[in-house]
């Protein structure tokens, strides 16, 4: 089995892209005005959610 892409939920979208983008030498192609980000590296595609991208259920 290949493992194709994974979802991350993140709370720091700039944060997050630049370290995946200048640090581990991603493909990434965003704008800083999307919620969400689609980024490549070695055939796997990595998809970084905003932590406000969907609701949360309260657990209380």
């Amino acid at each position: 089995m290949k493992l194709d892409g994974i979802g991350i939920f993140v709370s720091n979208m700039r944060t997050m892209v630049e370290f995946y983008k200048n640090v581990l030498g991603f493909e990434i192609d965003w704008d800083g005005k999307e919620s969400n980000v689609m980024l490549k590296k070695d055939g796997v595609l990595f998809m970084f959610y905003g932590s406000g991208t969907m609701s949360r259920k309260s657990t209380n």
